[in-house]
């Protein structure tokens, strides 16, 4: 997830390219939980920071749905076509 401090001032281009890269990693953590099961964690990482891939698919549709609105709000007339 951008912070507030560095969407300030991005073009609307700028905008949708970070959007796009979130749809991705929703795809990649959906791909993950299709493969490996939902309730799977990285068994690599310490247990202090495994996360179920139902976890991490909640938190990077969260981190797409702040990619799309927030930012975008300024813009939204241009989103009318």
């Amino acid at each position: 997830m951008a912070h507030e401090a560095y969407i300030v001032g991005q073009s609307f281009d700028q905008l949708l390219a970070h959007a796009a890269e979130e749809c991705a990693e929703v795809a990649q953590a959906l791909a993950k939980a299709a493969r490996f099961g939902m309730d799977s964690v990285n068994p690599d990482l310490p247990p202090e920071q495994q996360e179920t891939n139902a976890d991490g698919i909640w938190r990077e549709f969260q981190a797409l749905v702040d990619a799309m609105i927030r930012p975008m709000i300024p813009f939204r007339h241009s989103l009318r076509g």
